[in-house]
């Protein structure tokens, strides 16, 4: 029994990662929450640096943004890759989300 594989229903995906990775990975992201908070803390208390959030709320002002385009067309990729993606899960497809084998 010891020399068994164990199998995951996904291939390439044997081990959960190891308490090191978490707490690293952990670590990262709490890195990046402060220095998100530090930022928006430097945005609020510089009073010259309020920004136009008419842009932000009013959609007819987004076409105009450089590079709106663009973003839309990334968007909505993505979006459908990812619903690709769900419904081959649904399926019982894994075979596009495993990574090649070396």
């Amino acid at each position: 029994m010891a020399d068994e594989q164990a199998t995951t229903p996904i291939p390439g995906f044997d081990a959960l990662p190891t308490m090191d990775d978490m707490q690293a990975w952990t670590t990262v992201m709490m890195r990046a929450q402060t220095m998100l908070a530090e930022h928006a803390a430097r945005m609020a208390s510089t009073p010259t640096a309020t920004p136009d959030l008419t842009q932000l709320f009013d959609p007819a002002r987004w076409q105009n943004l450089p590079g709106m385009a663009a973003m839309t067309q990334h968007v909505a990729h993505s979006w459908m890759q990812g619903i690709e993606n769900w419904q081959k899960m649904a399926s019982g497809d894994f075979s596009g989300l495993a990574p090649a084998p070396a």
